[in-house]
């Protein structure tokens, strides 16, 4: 685990996304209880007593939609659930990713309407990214958004590898800048991950919005105190201090 960790560390500090470390690491950890043929949604979506794919039947799109369909209480009431599919001209390059992240992005995105959100990521649903296609006003917005539920997903996983906050004082809740409401350490650090992972954005965002982004980190790393973050939660910020 410490080595697996620390190459994770390394690749932090180098500003890539994890996915490629953490997801093949995860799986293995699952698989004594977990079919390996299972698609990484199932195995996440299993692992959360949300399905059973103890018989390893294969789980397709559409099976996984009307479970999504059917939970999604817990997201938010109303929403329809439309299909997993790619936005309509939208260049992933933009995002830094290569063409096989690309591909593996295009399979997470699960399109929505009637949501109030634009875009959302919950830990029952690890590994997809909700988006309301129709909340988005230009191709930066989307942008955004997508790297923002990125990062949500990113930090489940690297809450998964080792302990980002201290149990202990968990539940202590502080004003978060981005909410603007009070939230525990662990919501401050999701903030702070998604902000950190938008601004690495910089070259395709408007100057307003560098402004915000880099205004709205600043000040939701200064909320965290001693005893709030385990070690790699600690890192953690130090990694979001250098963009600053």
């Amino acid at each position: 685990m410490e080595v697996v960790l620390e190459t994770v560390k390394r690749q932090l500090e180098s500003g890539k996304f994890t996915f490629d470390l953490l997801i093949p690491k995860l799986q293995n950890q699952l698989n004594s209880v977990l079919n390996q043929n299972q698609p990484l949604l199932s195995k996440m979506m299993n692992y959360y007593k949300l399905i059973d794919v103890s018989n390893g039947t294969p789980i397709s799109d559409y099976e996984i939609l009307n479970i999504i369909q059917d939970k999604s209480e817990l997201i938010q009431e109303g929403i329809e659930v439309i299909e997993f599919q790619k936005f309509p001209n939208v260049d992933y390059t933009k995002m830094y990713f290569t063409p096989d992240e690309v591909a593996l992005l295009e399979a997470q995105i699960c399109i929505v309407k009637n949501a109030k959100f634009r875009g959302a990521s919950h830990p029952f649903f690890l590994g997809v990214i909700f988006q309301c296609i129709e909340n988005f006003k230009n191709e930066e917005e989307i942008h955004v958004s997508i790297v923002h539920e990125l990062a949500h997903q990113e930090l489940f996983l690297l809450n998964m590898l080792d302990r980002l906050v201290l149990t202990s004082n968990n539940p202590r809740l502080i004003h978060s800048p981005l909410q603007g409401k009070a939230r525990p350490a662990i919501g401050r650090l999701h903030s702070a991950h998604a902000l950190y992972r938008m601004i690495q954005l910089r070259d395709h965002l408007s100057s307003q919005n560098k402004q915000i982004f880099s205004r709205y980190l600043n000040e939701t790393v200064e909320t965290f105190s001693s005893g709030d973050l385990s070690e790699f939660g600690e890192f953690l910020v130090t990694i979001y201090k250098r963009v600053l």
